[in-house]
């Protein structure tokens, strides 16, 4: 299964909007290839900006997506 983590600085709580972590989970999940139907998309807050992806198939690059 792919697990796409994105956490956001909680610095940037004031500055970011509130439907942010709708939009980008939407969005997230129209771009991943159709050969992911199961997948787990973390957006949170956290101490600081990140980004991961695991899971991927064999042979696949983070690229890729």
């Amino acid at each position: 299964m792919l697990r796409i983590n994105v956490l956001f600085d909680r610095k940037l709580k004031d500055t970011l909007p509130a439907c942010i972590f709708d939009a980008l989970r939407d969005e997230i999940k129209n771009r991943i290839p159709q050969k992911y139907q199961e997948s787990d998309i973390r957006i949170a807050w956290g101490s600081n900006t990140a980004f991961s992806v695991d899971g991927l198939k064999k042979g696949d690059k983070k690229e890729d997506l």
